[in-house]
């Protein structure tokens, strides 16, 4: 026998191997192609069940997420994600910037308790979308260094804030 009769001979003899290999191979892929899909469906479905059930005032969704480290390209990249999952004209888009929590420091006697924490926040759209039942917005003048500052009621009177 020759060499090339020989290799042949050992491919023919592989082929069984191979093609039982290239099936399981095949059959696995199918079954997480198959599982992730589910997964991912139902995940959806979940949701849309969620905010289906939910009252009119509990029906808000609210992602944070880390898309990308400038804030255009955040904005940028969570638009994208809704545009894809969302159908269109179902969903409203506003940006907000929060800080972490901030301890309350303050000398007033009848200040806030030890350990109150406040969260700043940015709303770029705050004046479209607040109307007021009394007073008005404060003057965006910077007196000795301090701005002016719009703080809900409630949490100005917890604050003894005038």
């Amino acid at each position: 026998m020759s060499t090339g009769s020989i290799a042949v001979l050992r491919a023919r003899a592989a082929v069984p191997a191979l093609v039982s290999f290239a099936l399981i191979v095949m059959v696995a892929t199918i079954a997480f192609g198959a599982t992730t899909g589910l997964i991912r469906s139902a995940v959806a479905e979940g949701g849309r069940e969620t905010l289906a059930a939910a009252a009119a005032q509990a029906s808000a969704v609210r992602l944070s997420v880390i898309l990308s480290e400038d804030r255009d390209g955040q904005e940028t990249a969570a638009r994208s994600i809704f545009a894809r999952s969302l159908p269109p004209g179902t969903v409203e888009v506003f940006t907000s910037s929060v800080s972490l929590p901030v301890p309350v420091l303050d000398g007033a006697p009848q200040g806030p308790p030890p350990g109150t924490f406040a969260l700043f926040a940015s709303l770029p759209d705050l004046a479209d979308r607040v109307d007021f039942t009394a007073g008005a917005w404060p003057a965006p003048d910077i007196l000795d260094g301090v701005a002016p500052v719009a703080v809900q009621a409630d949490a100005a009177a917890a604050l003894a804030m005038s």
